[in-house]
């Protein structure tokens, strides 16, 4: 009859202490509006692109500077062509070239992804990013 009971208070107390891992916020669920702090680098040379995005509903516009490995430096001012926020996902199109930025959402305060963006005549340009809230 002991064992009855005590085998179960055990399993209790076993499944309490065992922690659960956090789950990525749904990026449908995620106020965006406001300013984000925007970090970019290529994964095959050494190409960054940081500054920020400020985001007013499903749009926005950038304040980057692209610099390339001569230290190059050009400016990437533009509006958003497109912000899309689905449950387990984000993805923010800008420039005429089209960078195009898809990713999650670890947190409230962070996204994170890959990004391409065509570069003719030459292959298109792989990388990753994160954005955090600024504010």
């Amino acid at each position: 009859m002991a064992e009855r009971i005590i085998l179960p208070i055990v399993f209790l107390l076993f499944s309490a202490s065992c922690s659960v891992a956090p789950r990525s916020m749904h990026c449908s669920d995620i106020q965006l509006t406001g300013q984000w702090s925007a970090n970019l680098k290529a994964d095959s040379f050494q190409y960054v692109v940081a500054g920020t995005i400020v985001i007013a509903g499903q749009s926005g516009k950038t304040s980057l500077v692209g610099t390339s490995e001569e230290g190059t430096e050009e400016p990437i001012d533009y509006d958003l062509s497109s912000l899309t926020a689905s449950r387990d996902s984000i993805h923010i199109v800008f420039a005429p070239i089209g960078f195009a930025l898809a990713g999650t959402c670890p947190s409230k305060d962070s996204l994170t992804g890959s990004f391409r963006v065509p570069h003719p005549p030459f292959p298109d340009i792989h990388g990753t990013w994160i954005m955090r809230r600024t504010p």
